[in-house]
């Protein structure tokens, strides 16, 4: 045989007992483990960080025994039901559960549940699920990392950032996502960053088996069809995981049309195609969640939350901190990483670069005021505006990661040419110069962050979990499963159904799993996490124990000194240990539905039927002359309840538990004219339950039937088309071959999906839309003080600028007062007509209100004089604004001025130095005032 064909001919295959088939074998299994040992190291850095979670010891801080009790509530519903919705009387005056919360998360925990086959209870189950979500943080950065084409490096050293990160509130990390336990967000931000690589992945980018190194090379077809279809499925779920996924994607998606794109291998229609694709098809795999919770969006509780200035945000990034508790080092990483990725360093690195900058940017409160954000879509002024930091982490720590590993790979590559013979010697010497310089600096800077990341771990004490319900008091949990046994005693023996309320600090939610234990509703004092619903009272008051037909006070108390018995003292009904239980004096049973006026009693209604799980309400009136009576239930109003007397519709409105309140109908709060909150928490004085008037000619024995509807057919729509796209998607998953085969069709819409007739009228479409509703609003807030202040049609203005205030729960667009104990702030606004009442509404800073020591008070004067004379001014209100956190509605009369041209005067005083932010706004249109009026 010639040696040209020993050349060609295939190499002998070695015996499969010699010693050639052993080292083979032993090759091929260090190169299997040499690919894990990345994946290994995050799993074993993620499970001793949490240790001892990933051994079944549930995390028991802050909210995770309140997601428990939701997953375990939704996994009964599924198993009695097969519906993941539907109403829960558990909580408050009962709740929607499943449509205002994301629920993959809970699925999570219940598919661990289920797939033990029993041999996880649901602490383990749940402490198996969170183990998963937090490692998922890890593991999902060093896949993304790949993609700069270096290696796993820069992903295995934003994995041990981002696993090691301190956090803060809101901020994610450790203190927000394991002591807090808000962690789905952090499994939405997981799913967001990897649905995001895989569609780079889709577009060209990164390693597959004919590209091991990251080289710009077409992938096989069948690594673009399950890039794609894993693309889809992530951002999808990362949907479906939390809400703040929608504006982080988009963000997102814009990054990556901008950075990688017009770089990616794939052609620039195809690839736009492909993102058009991955789009519309999570947005179908999200849709069974997202239509329903648009369309009650307006029953979701407020929890809008400013940020820091954006001086302030640089100030803090001068210390190398993009967050608060990020250590330095990291941070100059960061900095350095998003400076090489700025120059071309890494495949994607522009991407990641400008996805977490852009993220981090729409923190400031600043970038919120100057882009108006709150023109374009109301929920701009819900959102908390540092949970943004949370989807920027990865990206930073990416960076960082890029910043070491690069220093590294250019020594080692320098250093290699260096061996050139062929080179001079001058260049070779200066080629080896230079890769030692970079190799240190990489060991350096990868050192000082080690070091700052280990100092931050002892001082923030990452990587301690708390699972015990207070680590204070180690026989607490004791005395909780003696507590629970009891109150699964009691209701198994009920009578009539009951509610338990807990007495506990407002963030304290140490008794909040008791309802999974003892299938009992439960009230507590304080704010209740782990769900959206607006009706969420907080108070103690006794007429809201009696609507709530609470039954049992539980506390905590001192715990009995050794040696002695935990003896019922004086009110108790029973005690475990630190454990109180009293019943309520005079309780009465609870009142579902009450009908009250004059003439009435307790026998003018009877409660025939009772099964708010089931969705259902009977009652029957008795007696004549019932007209114009208040029949009131005690459920939360919800647009799925619909009442009927007799089979025909009755309408409902809201009717507060307690005080005289005003009601709302539904169709007021859909157009919002309800949308904020207390931020001290509701008292009961809020609209909450449903109440309708009885009408007219009302016989004797007429029958009541209040029912909570299921899914509607726009619904049931949506939840067919989630179907539909999630089983494509799993199949293009899992058969990408044969996917690949039949791709004619798919490969025809992506075409027409990116067809610049199509790109363009979406493009027109979309800034059309957002253009108009910008605009709009701007017209709008034209006739108002706040709209005559930006446009500065104005007479003088001292100490005062227009900005956002968070009152009421919610982020609001005001005029700002910033007076000094020395000098007051001033406004002076020149009125072609001046209307017959002025109306409007001041309010304070939530936060700095609700502190109050220390902060001065704010007087507002508000005057007026004809515009012909200058020293006749007219006191219309002289305010003396409580430190409280309250938005005030402000009414004036303007009495003779009216139909005048005026000048409108308003002044604001300080007593203190310690400002509260002060806000207000005033309609200055004679037209809309009227148009506002009762």
């Amino acid at each position: 045989m010639s040696p040209a064909a020993d050349r060609d001919a295939p190499p002998a295959r070695p015996q499969a007992d010699g010693p050639g088939a052993e080292d083979s074998a032993r090759a091929r299994w260090l190169a299997r483990l040499a690919r894990a040992a990345p994946v290994l190291a995050v799993l074993g850095f993620a499970m001793w960080l949490l240790w001892p979670v990933p051994a079944g010891s549930m995390p028991l801080s802050a909210d995770h025994t309140v997601h428990l009790t939701r997953i375990v509530l939704t996994a009964q519903r599924l198993g009695s039901s097969a519906s993941l919705s539907g109403w829960e009387p558990t909580w408050f005056f009962g709740f929607p559960l499943g449509d205002l919360y994301p629920q993959l998360g809970d699925l999570l925990i219940i598919a661990v549940h289920h797939l033990s086959l029993g041999l996880l209870d649901w602490p383990a189950a749940y402490a198996l699920g969170f183990t998963v979500v937090f490692a998922a943080q890890g593991l999902v950065l060093l896949r993304v990392g790949r993609l700069f084409g270096l290696g796993p490096w820069p992903g295995l050293i934003a994995a041990a950032l981002i696993l090691a990160d301190p956090g803060f509130t809101r901020e994610g990390g450790w203190m927000y996502t394991v002591y807090f336990g808000v962690w789905p967000q952090a499994l939405a931000t997981s799913l967001a960053w990897l649905g995001l690589g895989e569609l780079l992945r889709a577009l060209g980018f990164g390693e597959s088996a004919a590209n091991p190194d990251g080289d710009e090379i077409s992938p096989p077809s069948a690594v673009i069809t399950r890039s794609t279809a894993l693309a889809a499925l992530t951002v999808g779920a990362a949907l479906l995981a939390h809400p703040i996924a929608l504006p982080t994607l988009l963000l997102g998606v814009g990054a990556l049309l901008v950075t990688a794109l017009p770089r990616a291998p794939a052609h620039w229609r195809e690839g736009l195609g492909r993102c058009a694709l991955v789009g519309l098809a999570a947005a179908l795999i999200a849709a069974w969640w997202w239509v329903p919770m648009l369309q009650n969006r307006a029953w979701m509780a407020s929890y809008g939350w400013l940020f820091a200035s954006f001086e302030a945000m640089t100030g803090w990034l001068r210390d190398g901190q993009f967050a608060q508790r990020m250590p330095a080092a990291v941070g100059y990483a960061a900095i350095a990483g998003i400076a090489l990725a700025c120059l071309g360093v890494g495949k994607v690195g522009r991407f990641v670069a400008l996805f977490s900058v852009g993220q981090w940017l729409l923190a400031s409160s600043d970038v919120f005021w100057e882009l108006r954000l709150d023109r374009l879509s109301e929920g701009f002024t819900h959102i908390q505006y540092q949970r943004f930091l949370i989807g920027a982490k990865p990206g930073l720590y990416l960076c960082a990661g890029l910043a070491i590993s690069a220093a590294v790979a250019w020594a080692w590559a320098w250093i290699d040419r260096a061996r050139d013979d062929a080179l001079p010697t001058w260049k070779r010497a200066g080629l080896a110069l230079a890769g030692l310089a970079a190799g240190i600096s990489g060991l350096v800077a990868g050192g000082y962050a080690l070091s700052h990341s280990r100092a931050a771990l002892a001082e923030f004490e990452v990587g301690q979990v708390q699972v015990q319900r207070d680590p204070r008091d180690p026989e607490l949990d004791a005395d909780y499963e003696a507590f629970t046994a009891w109150a699964a005693e009691r209701w198994a023996e009920r009578e009539a159904d009951y509610r338990i309320a807990v007495d506990a600090p407002r963030n304290s939610h140490w008794a909040m799993d008791a309802p999974v234990w003892t299938g009992t509703p439960q009230y507590k004092f304080g704010f209740t996490p782990g769900d959206n619903f607006v009706h969420k009272p907080e108070s103690s008051q006794r007429e809201l124990l009696d609507a709530l037909g609470v039954r049992y006070l539980v506390r905590r108390k001192a715990r009995p000194q050794p040696g002695q018995e935990a003896r019922p003292r004086r009110g108790e009904l029973a005690r475990f240990g630190a454990i109180s239980v009293r019943e309520r004096a005079r309780a009465a049973p609870w009142p579902l539905v009450q009908l009250r006026g004059e003439g009435v009693n307790a026998d003018s209604v009877e409660l025939l039927e009772a099964d708010l799980r089931a969705g259902l309400v009977r009652a029957q009136l008795r007696g004549e002359d019932l007209d114009d009576r208040l029949l009131v239930f005690a459920i939360a109003g919800y647009p799925r309840w619909q009442l009927s007397l007799d089979g025909e519709p009755l309408e409902w409105f809201e009717l507060p538990v307690r005080g005289d309140g005003p009601s709302a109908t539904p169709r007021e709060r859909r157009a919002g004219a309800l949308r904020g909150g207390k931020a001290g928490g509701d008292d009961g004085s809020e609209p909450t339950l449903i109440a309708a008037r009885v009408p007219a000619n009302t016989p004797d024995g007429a029958t009541l039937e209040l029912r909570y509807q299921g899914r509607d057919r726009v619904e049931a729509i949506a939840e067919l088309l989630s179907a539909l796209t999630l089983l494509i998607a799993l199949g293009a998953l899992a058969w990408p071959e044969r996917a690949t085969s039949l791709r004619e069709p798919p490969e025809q819409l992506v075409e027409a999906l990116a067809h610049p007739a199509v790109v363009a009228l979406a493009l027109a479409t979309v800034l059309g839309l957002a253009g108009q509703r910008w605009f709009e609003a701007r017209g709008r807030e034209a006739s108002t003080a706040l709209g005559r202040l930006e446009a500065g049609t104005i007479r003088e203005a001292t100490r005062v600028e227009a900005g956002p205030v968070k009152t009421a729960m919610l982020i609001r667009p005001a005029v700002l007062m910033r007076p000094r104990v020395d000098a007051p702030a001033q406004l002076e606004l020149e009125l072609e007509t001046m209307p017959a009442s002025l109306r409007g509404w001041y309010g304070l800073d939530d936060d700095q209100a609700k502190q109050r020591r220390g902060y001065a008070r704010h007087t507002l004067v508000i005057e007026a004089r004809p515009a012909d004379a200058p020293e006749a001014w007219t006191t219309l209100a002289t305010i003396n604004v409580p430190v409280r956190p309250q938005q005030v509605p402000l009414t004036l009369d303007t009495g003779a001025l009216a139909g005048q041209a005026a000048v409108l005067r308003i002044t604001d005083t300080l007593d203190g130095k310690r400002r509260p932010r002060l806000g207000l706004n005033l309609e200055l249109d004679p037209a809309a005032a009227a148009e506002a009026s009762p």
